[in-house]
Formats: C-alpha cells, structure tokens, sequence
C-alpha cells in the first residue's frame, strides 16, 4: 500500500488553495508567482558550483524568501515523490490561472 498517494491529494489541494487565496488581489489569470519559481529554479540548477543538497537548500531559502505567501504550502508539495512535484504544479497553475505554464529547470530537476 503506497501511503503517500493520499497523502498526495491533500498536499496537492492544500497547495492550490493557498496558492488562491495568495494570489486573489491579483488577475486571475496571472502566473507570476509560478515564472518567479521557474526563474528561481533556474537560477540554481544552473549553479555547477552547487552541491545537489546545497541547491536544495538554496531553491528552499529562495522560495521562502520571495514568495513567502506559499512556501508553507511549497514545503508540503516538495515532500512527494520527485516524480509527481512538477505536473502537479502544472496542473495548479493551468486551474489557478487558466493557461499552461512550463518551467523546463523544474522539469528536469524533478526527473527521476
């Protein structure tokens, strides 16, 4: 029995709630709080001179420094399994904001 799908769900459904409300004084179909976590993505996985774990707590220090309205909800996202963090955030942003959202950093940072 795999514990963490329905651990999954609820993450997933937390993250886009707070992911909502954060976002409800801006338009609607915005996706800047997701182009600021792809720009932070990529600033760090296209660090050489980083350690793997010293750009895991570098992209963790970022996203709770400049968006730090979901990093709580982030923090939760980031504990499933590497292979489902990234779709799961593109479907958030395709309901949230009504449009595709690709991050090709995130993509391959979570690849198995």
């Amino acid at each position: 029995m795999n514990v963490f799908k329905p651990l999954a769900k609820f993450y997933v459904i937390l993250f886009a709630a707070l992911i909502i409300v954060s976002c409800g004084e801006s338009d609607s179909d915005s996706l800047g709080d997701y182009e600021t976590l792809c720009k932070i993505y990529q600033k760090f996985t296209n660090d050489s001179e980083l350690s793997p774990l010293d750009t895991a707590l570098a992209i963790d220090t970022a996203i709770k420094n400049e968006l730090p309205e979901i990093y709580i909800s982030y923090e939760h996202l980031s504990q499933l399994p590497p292979a489902e963090v990234y779709p799961n955030l593109q479907s958030l942003a395709k309901q949230q904001s009504g449009k595709d959202w690709e991050c090709s950093a995130m993509e391959t940072y979570y690849q198995p």
